[in-house]
């Protein structure tokens, strides 16, 4: 079994995979949301991932270590991907891949001096997949300015409902149905629950990021952004992007016939396999995505790795999807077989646990 540890506001990231390409592994895998009591003697053998490290704070970050660190001593037929306290998340990622000479750019927490800071900048939330917060920043000033808008409470969506579906949204919903696997998992709505996503919603200058601009667009002027997953060690390319805006998302990307080729080529080639392997060992991370680009020097630089990425996307667009679908499939073809390659027999070195040793029953929050 593959046991994914993961918040149950974010499980829509395996939906469409699991109901499509990866139907032949969805009996196979099994979630457990932060928030649930866990006996580590009732997992399944097999592999155990961490999933949306970003997004465990407070306490519920300390049980999850405590959860990872029991299995570790006394599971040795599982297998653990990421680590809630040694995985390093995008600050520190990116100013190790800065020392270590692979990324060209610094980042600084806005805490923190960034009087040294290359212009133009950009402002983000350090644990926010989301776009970056702020236009290209070229003064003191403009970031200043920023970082006291940004810090405090964020109040967006807190108290939103979702509208009552029309008869064509639900006509919708329902052709869409056979393309997701809705995976629900009971909310954490215990105090440290609560206390965990109102943790999530206060934005201190530590949480906040300068990052430094570099610009990776080619002689026409398009930016590109690849994303490639990394399963124990194994890299396998997901997708690439291209946009004339610096920050490249699917919805502004190209979809032409000659972007979607270049796309395929990438996922066959998988070129960048052995400096991502590198950039993967240094942030100990076994589970992810890999957000990067590559400048006119060939040089890598890397935005960031998410422990808990979409792993195949659903498309409302027909067209579009189906321009997509060749891309999808090839991934998918690696990514499965990746999946079905992880370990499943006791590591060596670790005595299994007795049926009548006490292991202690940790509870795990989003």
């Amino acid at each position: 079994m593959i046991t994914i540890f993961i918040s149950s506001e974010h499980t829509y990231t395996w939906g469409t995979y699991l109901a499509t390409h990866g139907d032949s592994i969805a009996s196979r895998v099994k979630f457990i949301p932060y928030g649930e009591k866990v006996d580590v003697r009732s997992i399944p053998a097999g592999t155990v991932i961490f999933t949306d490290l970003e997004r465990l704070v407070l306490g519920h970050k300390q049980a999850a270590i405590k959860v990872h660190r029991e299995i570790s001593r006394h599971r040795p037929d599982i297998t653990l991907l990421n680590s809630p306290q040694s995985s390093l998340l995008r600050y520190d990622l990116l100013s190790v891949l800065k020392k270590a000479d692979i990324n060209g750019f610094k980042v600084y927490r806005a805490d923190q001096d960034w009087s040294g800071a290359r212009f133009p900048v950009f402002v983000r939330i350090a644990d926010d997949h989301g776009a970056p917060r702020t236009k290209l920043l070229y003064n003191a000033a403009d970031v200043e300015s920023e970082i006291r808008a940004l810090t405090g409470f964020r109040w967006d969506g807190l108290f939103s409902r979702k509208k009552k579906s029309d008869r064509a949204s639900v006509d919708a919903t329902e052709k869409r149905s056979s393309s997701r696997i809705d995976i629900s998992l009971p909310k954490d709505n215990s105090l440290m629950g609560r206390l965990c996503r109102i943790r999530r919603r206060l934005q201190r200058p530590k949480d906040i990021v300068v990052c430094e601009f570099i610009d990776t667009s080619n002689a026409n002027g398009l930016y590109h952004k690849y994303g490639a997953f990394v399963v124990n060690g194994r890299i396998v390319p997901a997708h690439l992007w291209f946009s004339e805006n610096w920050v490249v998302k699917f919805g502004s990307s190209h979809q032409e016939p000659e972007y979607c080729q270049r796309e395929l080529d990438y996922i066959r080639e998988n070129p960048h396999a052995k400096q991502l392997q590198r950039v993967c060992e240094l942030a100990n991370i076994q589970y992810g995505r890999i957000d990067y680009s590559v400048d006119s020097m060939n040089r890598i630089a890397v935005w960031e790795i998410n422990t808990n990425p979409v792993v195949v996307p659903y498309i409302s667009n027909p067209e579009i999807a189906d321009k997509r679908e060749p891309s999808h499939e090839l991934f998918a073809i690696a990514f499965n077989e990746a999946l079905r390659n992880l370990p499943w027999k006791p590591r060596e070195g670790v005595e299994a646990a007795r049926l009548d040793q006490p292991v202690h029953q940790h509870l795990l929050s989003a």
